[in-house]
């Protein structure tokens, strides 16, 4: 079997203060997050919002794993970890200090006393869990009128939590595992697709998924037309300067089609992930694809010179 690339499991030190960096602008973006989505009470909005919530974070976590040089999963799952999770967290601390205040003006205004003196008083009433227990006793109105509270209002905290620290943990937990050359400390961020091998026979894709060496992956035929939808995209991470190196191959299996309004959608399966080329494979790799695109050119000459393409036009 042909090697893959596997994390070494290092780690520079560099990493944890980065994460503490990241986790207090996290907690700072949290205090955004949670005036968003208080200020647009509609459901689909909020779901998007999150998403967005969750992706900064989990490009926080990345960051901190890239510049820390991190290459192990665990690590990196728990810099994710604690971004997303002090993060989600402060949301919820950020709306009690905010309801908190509110809650001290208006008894300030009533008991016609500082602001200060009704935060005072309020303290022994309106605790954190007491904001949290009004939260799940009023939870939301829906525009229709429909009433989310209870249990549902944990439900909707739970699949909230859900994306936001997803999104956070696996982010950073997954840029850990990327390929990383430990003799030049770098990590293998340029990408580039070779060659999107067209696949025109059920054999190919097969080929390519009980390949046992490298040699395998390489030696694919020529197709004998580019009229598919289904291809085999060869992808190869390397160093940027440093073209001696060990590069690194990712071959999927991609599958394109149309939706009904005629958009292009893209269904992509990894049938090999991090194969390690050296310099004669990767060289083979660069001609096989050289073939290929000069095959594909043959096959589009080859219908531009059809009958239908010969006509003359005012027959």
């Amino acid at each position: 079997m042909f090697e893959t690339y596997k994390p070494s499991g290092g780690f520079a030190v560099l990493a944890f203060p980065l994460m503490a960096i990241m986790c207090a602008l996290g907690v700072g973006l949290a205090w955004l997050y949670q005036l968003a989505i208080e200020a647009i009470p509609l459901i689909i909005i909020n779901f998007v919002i999150t998403m967005i919530f969750g992706a900064i974070l989990g490009g926080m976590g990345r960051l901190a794993v890239k510049t820390g040089h991190v290459r192990n999963a665990a690590i990196g799952l728990v810099i994710g970890l604690v971004i997303g999770g002090s993060a989600y967290v402060a949301k919820f601390w950020f709306q009690y200090e905010r309801i908190y205040w509110e809650q001290a003006e208006l008894v300030a205004q009533e008991a016609n006393i500082p602001v200060e003196d009704a935060a005072e008083i309020l303290k022994e009433n309106f605790t954190f869990w007491e904001h949290i227990k009004f939260r799940v006793e009023n939870g939301w109105t829906l525009n229709k009128g429909a009433e989310i509270t209870g249990i549902f209002v944990y439900l909707i905290w739970l699949i909230e939590a859900g994306i936001v620290l997803g999104i956070s943990i696996v982010t950073p937990s997954s840029a850990a595992q990327e390929p990383y050359s430990e003799k030049l400390g770098q990590w293998a961020d340029e990408e580039k697709v070779i060659m999107m091998l067209p696949i025109d026979n059920p054999q190919m894709l097969e080929q390519i998924k009980t390949a046992q060496s490298v040699d395998e992956l390489l030696s694919i035929p020529i197709p004998k037309t580019d009229e598919t939808n289904q291809f085999a995209s060869y992808t190869i991470n390397s160093i940027a300067g440093h073209e001696l190196e060990d590069a690194y191959l990712t071959v999927k299996d991609v599958t394109i089609t149309l939706d009904k309004d005629g958009n292009e959608q893209k269904a992509e399966n990894n049938l090999v992930r991090y194969a390690v080329l050296t310099n004669e494979q990767l060289a083979q790799l660069n001609e096989n694809a050289e073939l290929l695109n000069e095959a594909i050119q043959m096959f589009q000459n080859a219908r531009m010179a059809g009958p239908e393409y010969n006509q003359d036009p005012e027959s």
